[in-house]
């Protein structure tokens, strides 16, 4: 038997046998349930691979525990966004937003036009090309300067900017207060002195298929960066690889 069909046939008999005990302790109700039944169901419960038969199965030991499974936490499954991800309110993947990013450049006074010993300083609240960038200030991050792309109806597919390593840390845990727990992605980068560097890819997805992404390294060892793409422009990267690689399958 291969390895992944004996998975599933473990996973599948650990439902059985959860659901199973759960229905006989519902069929008999003056037979108590003590603090280690809960532990051994919960534990068969957080076994099951699909997040919605683990939560109908936390819901029913719920039921025929009582008092004693309060504080059975159902544990969120990570990187998942707990609400629509978005820049500072603003949406992506939605028409004429142009105007919402351009109210957030005015309200930091060195985006805006102005004369400093003699030298004039353009404002930097204006696009070229479904291009910007300006300062602003994002979660922990008090003075960022962030790109944007927006597409050709206006909507904001990508942000994007530079951190220093010190502000990683303390961005994720802002975005964690706000979108949940992130996957945490452990990689391993050496640089061109042999040295070798423990690297993280942190990363939020929602359920429309936007994403957040954080690279502790990124281009320098003490650099990495943040970016939130849309869904539209996370396919059209996938869709530009694939061309990519067919293309070069035909001068093969």
């Amino acid at each position: 038997m291969k390895i992944q069909e004996r998975e599933n046939n473990y996973l599948f008999c650990i439902g059985a046998i959860v659901f199973g005990v759960i229905f006989l302790a519902a069929c008999t109700k003056n037979v108590s349930v003590d603090a280690g039944d809960i532990a051994v169901l919960s534990d068969a419960c957080k076994a099951l691979s699909k997040k919605e038969a683990k939560d109908a199965c936390y819901v029913s030991l719920a039921k025929i525990a009582g008092d004693a499974v309060k504080n059975i936490k159902i544990e969120p499954e990570l990187g998942i966004a707990k609400e629509e991800i978005a820049f500072k309110g603003v949406p992506l993947d939605k028409p004429d937003r142009m105007e919402d990013l351009m109210a957030i450049c005015r309200q930091v006074k060195d985006n805006l036009e102005s004369v400093s010993s003699g030298y004039k300083k353009e404002s930097q609240c204006r696009a070229s090309d479904g291009r910007t960038w300006f300062q602003v200030g994002y979660g922990s991050l008090e003075k960022a300067y962030l790109h944007f792309k927006l597409g050709d109806a206006g909507e904001l597919l990508n942000v994007w900017g530079s951190l220093k390593n010190y502000e990683v840390q303390p961005l994720v845990t802002v975005l964690s207060e706000k979108y949940g727990p992130p996957k945490i992605q452990e990689e391993e980068v050496r640089n061109g002195l042999g040295n070798t560097f423990n690297k993280q890819v942190i990363t939020w997805i929602d359920h429309s298929g936007n994403i957040i992404l954080i690279n502790s390294i990124y281009d320098k060892v003490d650099e990495g960066r943040f970016e939130i793409q849309s869904a539209s422009y996370l396919k059209g990267n996938v869709d530009k690889a694939i061309q990519k690689i067919n293309a070069g399958k035909e001068r093969l």
